[in-house]
């Protein structure tokens, strides 16, 4: 039985995190930090080596924040697609990647639809 990323993050949505909120233009700020960032998700797209980006507020390099998935991961999570242009909650540690602020995730826990 196939679940759509739907469902899936709205059950999620009802899981409060301990994390502080911030904004995914305010996540460089907190670089070090788990917080959890709230943005729109504007792009969802695959490398050949099978890594998973979400981009928050614009599409790469452009954007204001990434989420990042690897392939070893993947499997735990649903085409996110049909997700673009909702908002959406990332929880875990913030790094800088060229520059930028990105949250690896390893588990669907750490994704929620904002309220």
């Amino acid at each position: 039985m196939r679940i759509s990323a739907l469902a899936v993050l709205l059950a999620l949505a009802a899981t409060s995190a301990a994390a502080e909120n911030v904004t995914v233009d305010d996540a460089a700020k907190h670089a070090g930090e788990t917080a959890t960032v709230v943005g729109r998700l504007s792009h969802v797209h695959k490398t050949a080596s099978q890594t998973t980006f979400w981009d928050f507020d614009g599409t790469a390099p452009g954007s204001s924040f990434t989420a990042v998935i690897f392939k070893h991961d993947g499997g735990a999570f649903p085409d996110m697609t049909p997700m673009v242009g909702k908002t959406l909650a990332i929880t875990g540690k913030i790094e800088i990647y060229s520059g930028k602020p990105e949250i690896v995730l390893k588990t669907i826990g750490q994704v929620q639809v904002a309220q």
